[in-house]
C-alpha cells in the first residue's frame, strides 16, 4: 500500500477535457434515492477505491476517479476531488464535511487550464470537521488539523495547526 513519492506529479488538464473514468463521476455514499436503500455501504464502494483497505466511511462520501491510496482510515462525508493521487496514512481519521481538492484552474495562465497536484497525508493525523486541503499539501504524521482549517502547503510532523491558511500553532505531546 507505499507509493513512492517520487511516482507522485502534477498533472494539467485543458478544461473540457479532464480524463474520464470508466464508470465517470461517482458520487458515492447516500446520494442515490432509491426507495427501500438508505445508502450502498462500504463494500459496494470499494471496488472503486482498488488502492485501499480497510476503511470506514459514513453516509455522504464522495469521490471521481478513485486515485486514493489508504489502508485502516476513517471518512466521515468526505468529499474528494482526486484527479490526483491522495495518499493517506494508517490511522488517519477525518471528521465530518472536509474537503480534500487536488485540482484547481490556473488562474495566472488562461483559466481554462486545471493543475492536478497530489496530497501526501501522514500517519495518525486528526482532520477536524470542514477542514479543506488543497492540492500539493503534506501533513505530516500525528499532526492534527483545527475545524474550519485550510491547509495549502506543508505542516510538519506533531503539531496542532490551523487557520486559513492553516498554520503549525504548537507541538502536541502525546503520552509514551
Amino acid at each position: 500500500m507505499h507509493i513512492a513519492e517520487s511516482s507522485l506529479k502534477e498533472s494539467i488538464f485543458p478544461v473540457g477535457k479532464l480524463p474520464l473514468s470508466p464508470k465517470g463521476l461517482r458520487w458515492v455514499l447516500g446520494l442515490l434515492k432509491i426507495p427501500g436503500i438508505r445508502y450502498l455501504g462500504v463494500r459496494a464502494v470499494m471496488q472503486y477505491l482498488p488502492r485501499c483497505e480497510n476503511v470506514e466511511m459514513s453516509p455522504g462520501f464522495k469521490m471521481f476517479y478513485g486515485n486514493i491510496v489508504a489502508k485502516n482510515v476513517s471518512f466521515c462525508d468526505v468529499f474528494f476531488q482526486d484527479y490526483a493521487d491522495i495518499v493517506i496514512g494508517e490511522g488517519t481519521s477525518f471528521s465530518y464535511q472536509c474537503m480534500v481538492l487536488t485540482a484547481s484552474h490556473d488562474f495566472e495562465a488562461d483559466f481554462q487550464t486545471v493543475i492536478a497536484k497530489p496530497i501526501i497525508i501522514g500517519k495518525n493525523v486528526w482532520i477536524s470537521s470542514r477542514v479543506i486541503i488543497l492540492g500539493g499539501a503534506r501533513i505530516g504524521d500525528g499532526s492534527v488539523i483545527a475545524a474550519g482549517s485550510v491547509v495549502a502547503g506543508e505542516i510538519p510532523a506533531g503539531v496542532l495547526a490551523c487557520g486559513v491558511p492553516a498554520r503549525p500553532i504548537r507541538k502536541i505531546s502525546r503520552p509514551s
